[in-house]
């Protein structure tokens, strides 16, 4: 039996610079607009509350949300962590083609995350970086990509279940 495991972080260096910026942006303005000479409790915690709040995003983006993908016996697993709700499951049974391809993840989905396609067509993505992923489409219709690092071993792990199961290798 296979396995194939892939957990991905939004870690990229521009994106940091980014989270970087807009932190920068909204709180820096509470500093100019603070007179510090006469501040009272209520501004204090305003200013304690936006940096926190700004802080606690960053991090929740950068070190706790992650994309995580599993292909077992059950069919494929997807889902952004620790966020409720968006644990999926895509069993074999309800797999109608599954394969790895490359993608534009601005110009089909309009970027990272999870995503709704500008076109139908295209359907859910989720994603984090790059221009690899996994494509299901399913048999009621609805269609999934799943962003992936490790393109041969996720092709591999596919085409083994799609085989073992009983359907064709796309």
């Amino acid at each position: 039996m296979r396995v194939f495991n892939e957990t991905q972080k939004f870690n990229q260096g521009w994106l940091r610079v980014v989270l970087i910026s807009v932190a920068g942006l909204t709180t820096l303005p509470i500093f100019f607009l603070v007179d510090w000479q006469g501040i009272g409790q209520t501004e204090l915690i305003i200013v304690g509350g936006a940096l926190a709040l700004t802080l606690g995003l960053l991090f929740f983006i950068m070190f706790i949300f992650r994309l995580e993908t599993r292909i077992d016996e059950k069919g494929i697993h997807y889902g952004f962590h620790p966020i409720p709700g968006t644990n999926n499951l895509q069993t074999w049974d309800a797999i109608a083609k599954a394969y790895v391809r490359n993608y534009s993840a601005i110009g089909e989905y309009g970027g990272w995350g999870y995503r709704v396609s500008f076109s139908k067509s295209k359907g859910k993505a989720y994603n984090v970086s790059g221009n690899i992923g996994i494509q299901l489409e399913l048999k009621n219709g609805k269609k999934v990509l799943i962003g992936t690092q490790q393109k041969d071993a996720a092709t591999s792990a596919i085409n083994y279940y799609l085989k073992t199961t009983g359907h064709e290798a796309n």
